[in-house]
Protein backbone atom coordinates (compact mmCIF):
# COMPACT_ATOMS: atom_id res chain seq x y z
CA UNK A 1 0.00 0.00 0.00
CA UNK A 2 1.54 3.66 -1.25
CA UNK A 3 1.70 6.17 1.49
CA UNK A 4 0.80 9.95 0.76
CA UNK A 5 3.44 12.60 2.27
CA UNK A 6 2.50 15.97 3.45
CA UNK A 7 4.70 18.45 3.06
CA UNK A 8 4.41 21.71 4.92
CA UNK A 9 4.53 24.53 2.59
CA UNK A 10 5.32 26.89 5.25
CA UNK A 11 5.63 26.93 9.12
CA UNK A 12 3.61 30.32 9.85
CA UNK A 13 0.54 28.40 8.02
CA UNK A 14 0.26 25.71 10.28
CA UNK A 15 -1.32 28.13 12.22
CA UNK A 16 -3.95 29.19 10.06
CA UNK A 17 -6.91 27.97 8.57
CA UNK A 18 -7.91 30.39 6.70
CA UNK A 19 -5.58 29.66 3.46
CA UNK A 20 -7.15 26.06 3.52
CA UNK A 21 -10.39 27.87 2.11
CA UNK A 22 -10.20 28.74 -1.71
CA UNK A 23 -13.66 30.38 -2.26
CA UNK A 24 -14.42 27.42 -4.91
CA UNK A 25 -13.55 23.92 -6.46
CA UNK A 26 -11.37 25.81 -9.45
CA UNK A 27 -10.08 28.34 -7.19
CA UNK A 28 -8.68 25.21 -5.24
CA UNK A 29 -7.41 23.49 -7.80
CA UNK A 30 -5.29 26.62 -9.25
CA UNK A 31 -4.07 27.02 -5.24
CA UNK A 32 -3.32 23.17 -5.54
CA UNK A 33 -1.27 23.63 -9.07
CA UNK A 34 0.53 26.34 -7.66
CA UNK A 35 1.19 25.32 -4.61
CA UNK A 36 2.45 22.07 -6.06
CA UNK A 37 4.88 23.60 -8.55
CA UNK A 38 6.61 25.91 -5.21
CA UNK A 39 7.21 22.70 -3.72
CA UNK A 40 8.69 21.02 -6.84
CA UNK A 41 10.87 23.41 -6.87
CA UNK A 42 12.03 23.26 -3.33
CA UNK A 43 12.36 19.87 -3.68
CA UNK A 44 14.74 20.17 -6.50
CA UNK A 45 16.38 23.35 -5.32
CA UNK A 46 15.07 25.79 -7.45
CA UNK A 47 14.43 29.24 -5.99
CA UNK A 48 10.71 29.80 -7.01
CA UNK A 49 10.12 33.19 -7.43
CA UNK A 50 13.28 33.23 -9.80
CA UNK A 51 11.16 30.16 -11.51
CA UNK A 52 7.92 31.38 -11.71
CA UNK A 53 9.23 34.78 -12.79
CA UNK A 54 10.95 32.94 -16.21
CA UNK A 55 8.49 30.68 -16.80
CA UNK A 56 5.49 32.83 -16.93
CA UNK A 57 7.26 35.45 -18.98
CA UNK A 58 8.42 32.83 -21.33
CA UNK A 59 4.95 30.56 -21.60
CA UNK A 60 3.58 32.53 -24.03
CA UNK A 61 5.95 31.97 -26.79
CA UNK A 62 7.31 28.44 -25.42
CA UNK A 63 6.23 25.89 -28.12
CA UNK A 64 3.43 23.38 -26.73
CA UNK A 65 5.69 20.68 -27.54
CA UNK A 66 8.30 21.24 -25.43
CA UNK A 67 6.07 22.28 -22.47
CA UNK A 68 8.24 19.75 -20.42
CA UNK A 69 11.26 21.59 -21.06
CA UNK A 70 9.45 24.46 -18.44
CA UNK A 71 9.10 21.67 -15.54
CA UNK A 72 11.42 22.94 -12.42
CA UNK A 73 13.90 19.82 -12.99
CA UNK A 74 14.26 20.76 -16.58
CA UNK A 75 14.29 24.67 -16.25
CA UNK A 76 17.11 24.11 -13.52
CA UNK A 77 19.21 22.38 -15.71
CA UNK A 78 19.12 24.19 -19.25
CA UNK A 79 19.68 27.75 -16.35
CA UNK A 80 22.84 26.05 -14.84
CA UNK A 81 24.08 25.45 -18.81
CA UNK A 82 23.54 28.93 -19.49
CA UNK A 83 25.12 29.78 -16.81
CA UNK A 84 28.38 27.85 -17.69
CA UNK A 85 27.95 28.67 -21.18
CA UNK A 86 27.99 32.93 -19.94
CA UNK A 87 30.75 31.56 -17.46
CA UNK A 88 32.80 30.32 -20.26
CA UNK A 89 32.28 33.11 -22.64
CA UNK A 90 34.82 35.73 -23.37
CA UNK A 91 34.46 38.61 -21.57
CA UNK A 92 33.74 41.72 -24.30
CA UNK A 93 35.68 45.05 -23.45
CA UNK A 94 33.82 48.15 -22.77
CA UNK A 95 33.17 51.04 -26.14
CA UNK A 96 35.35 53.32 -25.66
CA UNK A 97 33.68 56.02 -24.48
CA UNK A 98 31.97 58.80 -27.17
CA UNK A 99 34.68 62.16 -26.31
CA UNK A 100 32.36 63.93 -28.76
Amino acid sequence: MASIRVFPLCQAWHSRKNWLFAGSDAGGRRAAIFYSLIETCRRHAVDPFAYLRDVLERISTHPAKDMAALLPPNWKKAQEALQRQRAAAPATPDPPPNTS
